[in-house]
Protein backbone atom coordinates (compact mmCIF):
# COMPACT_ATOMS: atom_id res chain seq x y z
CA UNK A 1 0.00 0.00 0.00
CA UNK A 2 2.39 2.38 0.71
CA UNK A 3 4.37 1.47 -2.76
CA UNK A 4 1.70 1.98 -4.03
CA UNK A 5 1.09 5.49 -2.03
CA UNK A 6 4.55 6.71 -3.18
CA UNK A 7 4.26 6.08 -6.56
CA UNK A 8 0.77 8.06 -7.17
CA UNK A 9 2.55 10.94 -5.17
CA UNK A 10 5.78 11.26 -7.70
CA UNK A 11 3.68 13.38 -10.06
CA UNK A 12 2.61 15.79 -7.80
CA UNK A 13 6.35 15.85 -5.91
CA UNK A 14 8.03 16.31 -9.54
CA UNK A 15 5.56 19.14 -9.98
CA UNK A 16 5.88 21.08 -7.54
CA UNK A 17 10.38 20.58 -6.33
CA UNK A 18 10.45 22.57 -10.09
CA UNK A 19 7.37 25.14 -9.48
CA UNK A 20 8.72 25.82 -6.19
CA UNK A 21 12.38 25.62 -5.89
CA UNK A 22 13.43 25.92 -9.71
CA UNK A 23 14.72 23.38 -12.06
CA UNK A 24 18.14 23.75 -10.67
CA UNK A 25 17.21 22.86 -7.36
CA UNK A 26 13.71 20.85 -7.53
CA UNK A 27 15.77 18.86 -10.15
CA UNK A 28 16.91 17.12 -7.18
CA UNK A 29 13.72 16.48 -5.39
CA UNK A 30 14.39 17.53 -2.01
CA UNK A 31 10.66 17.43 -1.46
CA UNK A 32 8.14 14.51 -1.15
CA UNK A 33 4.63 15.63 -1.48
CA UNK A 34 1.67 13.34 -0.98
CA UNK A 35 -0.89 13.56 -3.89
CA UNK A 36 -3.41 13.42 -1.08
CA UNK A 37 -1.81 17.00 0.40
CA UNK A 38 -3.27 20.05 -1.04
CA UNK A 39 -0.32 22.65 -2.11
CA UNK A 40 -1.30 26.29 -2.52
CA UNK A 41 1.70 28.81 -2.69
CA UNK A 42 1.21 32.01 -4.13
CA UNK A 43 3.19 34.06 -6.68
CA UNK A 44 4.58 35.94 -3.84
CA UNK A 45 5.39 33.59 -1.14
CA UNK A 46 8.15 31.01 -1.52
CA UNK A 47 9.32 28.05 -0.18
CA UNK A 48 13.21 27.38 0.49
CA UNK A 49 15.36 24.00 1.18
CA UNK A 50 19.01 23.81 2.26
CA UNK A 51 21.22 23.35 -0.14
CA UNK A 52 22.14 19.98 1.42
CA UNK A 53 18.80 18.58 1.93
CA UNK A 54 18.65 14.82 0.29
CA UNK A 55 16.25 13.80 -2.52
CA UNK A 56 12.91 13.21 -0.42
CA UNK A 57 14.72 14.66 2.76
CA UNK A 58 11.43 16.51 3.38
CA UNK A 59 8.09 14.77 3.33
CA UNK A 60 4.65 16.23 3.66
CA UNK A 61 1.23 14.28 4.17
CA UNK A 62 3.34 10.47 5.06
CA UNK A 63 2.68 8.17 7.84
CA UNK A 64 1.65 8.76 11.23
CA UNK A 65 0.75 6.45 13.91
CA UNK A 66 -2.19 3.70 13.03
CA UNK A 67 -5.55 4.26 14.75
CA UNK A 68 -5.40 8.16 15.12
CA UNK A 69 -8.12 9.25 12.64
CA UNK A 70 -6.82 12.03 10.20
CA UNK A 71 -8.34 14.90 11.29
CA UNK A 72 -8.04 17.50 8.31
CA UNK A 73 -7.71 16.74 4.67
CA UNK A 74 -3.91 17.62 4.39
CA UNK A 75 -2.89 21.11 2.97
CA UNK A 76 0.51 23.31 2.72
CA UNK A 77 -0.44 27.03 2.42
CA UNK A 78 1.73 29.70 1.78
CA UNK A 79 0.61 33.21 0.55
CA UNK A 80 0.90 37.19 1.04
CA UNK A 81 4.41 37.56 1.34
CA UNK A 82 4.78 34.07 3.37
CA UNK A 83 8.14 31.99 3.85
CA UNK A 84 8.55 28.75 4.95
CA UNK A 85 12.02 27.31 5.33
CA UNK A 86 13.23 23.60 5.74
CA UNK A 87 16.84 22.19 6.54
CA UNK A 88 17.79 18.58 6.02
CA UNK A 89 14.96 16.56 7.05
CA UNK A 90 11.33 16.86 8.12
CA UNK A 91 8.37 14.78 7.91
CA UNK A 92 5.04 16.24 8.56
CA UNK A 93 2.58 13.04 8.70
CA UNK A 94 -0.77 12.77 7.38
CA UNK A 95 -3.45 15.06 8.69
CA UNK A 96 -1.03 18.18 8.33
CA UNK A 97 -2.39 21.22 7.91
CA UNK A 98 0.31 24.19 7.97
CA UNK A 99 -0.59 27.98 7.04
CA UNK A 100 1.91 30.57 6.54
CA UNK A 101 0.09 33.79 6.02
CA UNK A 102 2.27 36.76 5.54
CA UNK A 103 4.40 35.33 8.15
CA UNK A 104 7.90 33.08 8.24
CA UNK A 105 7.76 29.76 9.50
CA UNK A 106 11.44 27.91 9.73
CA UNK A 107 11.72 23.82 10.52
CA UNK A 108 14.98 23.05 11.21
CA UNK A 109 16.51 19.88 11.01
CA UNK A 110 15.49 16.04 11.91
CA UNK A 111 11.72 17.49 12.70
CA UNK A 112 9.30 14.86 13.17
CA UNK A 113 5.01 15.49 13.66
CA UNK A 114 2.56 12.79 14.40
CA UNK A 115 -0.72 12.83 12.96
CA UNK A 116 -2.73 16.11 12.52
CA UNK A 117 -0.44 19.07 13.30
CA UNK A 118 -1.77 22.34 12.64
CA UNK A 119 -0.04 25.32 12.17
CA UNK A 120 -1.23 28.98 11.76
CA UNK A 121 1.65 31.45 11.26
CA UNK A 122 0.96 35.54 10.52
CA UNK A 123 4.15 36.20 11.96
CA UNK A 124 6.88 34.27 13.07
CA UNK A 125 6.75 30.31 14.25
CA UNK A 126 10.82 29.10 14.39
CA UNK A 127 11.38 25.28 14.91
CA UNK A 128 14.87 24.49 16.00
CA UNK A 129 16.71 21.27 15.58
CA UNK A 130 15.37 17.68 16.73
CA UNK A 131 11.99 18.75 17.28
CA UNK A 132 9.46 15.86 18.13
CA UNK A 133 6.05 16.15 17.93
CA UNK A 134 2.89 13.67 19.55
CA UNK A 135 -0.66 13.62 17.34
CA UNK A 136 -3.11 16.66 17.58
CA UNK A 137 -0.54 19.52 18.32
CA UNK A 138 -1.67 23.01 17.37
CA UNK A 139 0.74 25.40 16.86
CA UNK A 140 -0.10 29.32 16.24
CA UNK A 141 1.55 32.33 16.45
CA UNK A 142 -1.98 34.63 16.44
CA UNK A 143 -5.35 35.15 18.06
CA UNK A 144 -6.99 35.53 15.09
CA UNK A 145 -8.53 38.54 16.44
CA UNK A 146 -7.50 41.65 18.58
CA UNK A 147 -8.54 41.83 22.31
CA UNK A 148 -8.15 45.66 24.07
CA UNK A 149 -5.69 46.70 21.16
CA UNK A 150 -3.60 43.71 22.55
CA UNK A 151 -0.93 42.18 20.22
CA UNK A 152 -3.04 40.08 17.48
CA UNK A 153 0.34 38.51 17.42
CA UNK A 154 3.71 37.16 18.45
CA UNK A 155 6.60 35.16 17.57
CA UNK A 156 6.50 31.58 18.54
CA UNK A 157 10.13 30.06 19.17
CA UNK A 158 10.55 26.25 20.10
CA UNK A 159 14.21 25.49 20.75
CA UNK A 160 16.49 22.39 19.82
CA UNK A 161 15.08 19.20 20.95
CA UNK A 162 12.18 19.98 22.33
CA UNK A 163 9.32 17.09 22.55
CA UNK A 164 5.79 18.06 22.28
CA UNK A 165 3.19 15.75 23.70
CA UNK A 166 -0.25 14.82 21.45
CA UNK A 167 -2.85 17.44 22.21
CA UNK A 168 -1.18 20.25 22.47
CA UNK A 169 -1.85 23.93 22.00
CA UNK A 170 1.32 26.45 21.78
CA UNK A 171 0.26 29.41 21.85
CA UNK A 172 1.25 32.93 20.13
CA UNK A 173 4.66 34.11 22.29
CA UNK A 174 5.36 31.10 23.19
CA UNK A 175 9.04 30.40 24.20
CA UNK A 176 10.11 26.67 24.76
CA UNK A 177 13.74 26.39 25.68
CA UNK A 178 16.55 23.29 24.51
CA UNK A 179 15.68 20.20 26.31
CA UNK A 180 12.52 20.18 27.64
CA UNK A 181 9.37 17.66 27.08
CA UNK A 182 5.53 19.16 27.00
CA UNK A 183 3.16 16.91 28.66
CA UNK A 184 0.55 15.26 25.96
CA UNK A 185 -2.89 17.69 26.63
CA UNK A 186 -1.12 20.99 27.60
CA UNK A 187 -1.59 24.61 26.57
CA UNK A 188 1.68 26.67 26.49
CA UNK A 189 1.24 30.73 26.78
CA UNK A 190 3.96 33.29 26.19
CA UNK A 191 5.88 31.98 28.82
CA UNK A 192 10.07 31.82 28.47
CA UNK A 193 10.90 28.05 30.09
CA UNK A 194 13.90 27.03 31.38
CA UNK A 195 16.27 24.09 30.14
CA UNK A 196 15.48 20.27 30.41
CA UNK A 197 11.92 20.16 32.43
CA UNK A 198 9.27 17.89 32.12
CA UNK A 199 6.40 20.44 32.10
CA UNK A 200 2.42 20.34 32.14
CA UNK A 201 -0.96 21.41 32.67
CA UNK A 202 -3.18 24.26 31.40
CA UNK A 203 -1.82 26.74 31.09
CA UNK A 204 1.80 24.92 31.65
CA UNK A 205 2.97 26.23 34.96
CA UNK A 206 3.83 22.97 37.05
CA UNK A 207 7.43 21.38 36.94
CA UNK A 208 7.06 17.74 37.21
CA UNK A 209 11.08 16.75 37.19
CA UNK A 210 13.84 18.85 36.37
CA UNK A 211 17.22 18.02 33.97
CA UNK A 212 15.63 15.42 31.83
CA UNK A 213 17.17 13.74 28.89
CA UNK A 214 15.49 11.96 26.27
CA UNK A 215 16.54 10.34 22.99
CA UNK A 216 13.80 9.23 20.10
Amino acid sequence: MRTIEYIMSIPKTVYYNIKLLGFKRGKKLPLLINYKVKVRVSRDSQVKVHEETPKFGIRIGFYGTEGVSENYKSSFLVKENGTVRFSKNALLSKGESLQCVGGEVTIGDHFSANKNLFVYCVNSIHFADNVLMGWNVTITDNDGYMVNKGAASQPVTISNKVWIGSETYVLKGAQISEGNVIAAKSTVTNKTMSQKNVLLASPVASIKREDVYWEK
